[in-house]
């Protein structure tokens, strides 16, 4: 399952189950992979332009990212270097966001090199690691948000997990803002 959540700068993405995207991997003999690259690359590029003053330090074309893992496959060496740095990227957005103990590229390239045997392995890591950014800037959008003037705050928790649940729970939702939309689907 997947829920969308509204992060400045990145607009809507998708936190999504690492084990969902790992079997729509294996599911669709590779293809959702494809379009997860593409897009997570496209999220990250999106909140880089946002949480980076001046140059966008997370920038990269999501369509050069799909090129080098599809067709830069026959000259080995782009899918690898492409998947690199996306770890990088994921580790330096990590970073504007505040979070301590930040993905490895180095785990993520190996992940993926074991992937070209045996099982899509990375991207349930890499979503990991992505989740646990979105949901830090989340937590950080609230906190600004609250301070500087809590009336203008959309929701407050009691009637976030209303929102979320559709059944008028009171059950506080931990980690999202107050920008989440209780929609349900993978990308």
């Amino acid at each position: 399952m997947a829920r969308k959540v509204q992060v400045q700068g990145a607009g809507t993405v998708k936190v999504i189950s690492p084990a969902i995207a790992f079997l729509l991997s294996i599911v669709t003999f590779g293809v959702y992979y494809i379009f997860w690259y593409g897009i997570r690359n496209s999220e990250l590029n999106d909140f880089g332009s946002a949480a980076s003053p001046g140059e966008n330090e997370l920038a990269v074309s999501s369509f050069l990212a799909i090129l080098a893992i599809t067709l830069g496959g026959l000259l080995i060496v782009p899918p690898f270097i492409s998947q690199w740095r996306f770890y990088k990227r994921i580790g330096r957005a990590q970073e504007l966001v505040g979070l301590e103990d930040r993905i490895s590229h180095v785990t993520g390239i190996m992940l993926f090199a074991l992937a070209l045997f045996l099982l899509p392995f990375e991207v349930a890591y890499g979503q990991h690691h992505l989740n646990r950014l979105w949901e830090r800037e989340l937590e950080r959008e609230e906190r600004r948000c609250t301070a500087s003037s809590p009336s203008r705050c959309p929701l407050d928790g009691h009637r976030l997990g209303h929102a979320l649940s559709g059944r008028g729970s009171s059950s506080h939702v931990r980690g999202l803002s107050p920008a989440v939309s209780g929609t349900d689907t993978a990308r």
